[in-house]
């Protein structure tokens, strides 16, 4: 029996794939609701669904592009307290770049998505990426300045 498969099932295929297995088997998957006959109506659904899925993708990543715009290359300006050897009192998290970034630029970003390998922590500048789409990467600068 040919069916479209509503779920990823184990070792017979990924959510949406259309594949011929036993009458017994596809009347189970079918009883669970993990599979659905492959009928014309079912067919133009998931072709349908498939087709709305693409456009969202597509708009997302147009979405990423024009944020890039808007992100790159944007000099974010913090005041430190430092200390008299020259070293910094704490350091500078995601978490306060995307505050700092919301407040003067007025452009929310995620700080789960901010490619930083540990906090900064030393005056001057240092170049900061983020991930806005799995293929849009934006760069700006960090300025840390004393008080």
């Amino acid at each position: 029996m040919k069916i479209i498969l509503l779920s990823d099932v184990k070792n017979k295929g990924k959510k949406g794939d259309i594949i011929n297995i036993a009458d017994g088997y596809a009347n189970f998957l079918i009883t669970n609701n993990q599979a659905a006959q492959a009928n014309d109506v079912n067919l133009k659904k998931i072709e349908d669904e498939k087709k709305a899925k693409l456009a969202l993708e597509q708009q997302l990543l147009e979405d990423a592009k024009k944020l890039k715009t808007e992100i790159q290359d944007k000099l974010l300006k913090f005041k430190v307290t430092v200390g008299n050897n020259g070293r910094l009192f704490g350091s500078v998290s995601t978490k306060q770049v995307v505050e700092e970034f919301e407040k003067q630029f007025g452009i929310k970003l995620d700080k789960r998505k901010i490619l930083l390998d540990d906090n900064i922590n030393t005056l001057g500048y240092t170049k900061v990426s983020i991930q806005l789409h799995h293929e849009v990467l934006a760069d700006f600068q960090v300025l840390l300045t004393d008080k």
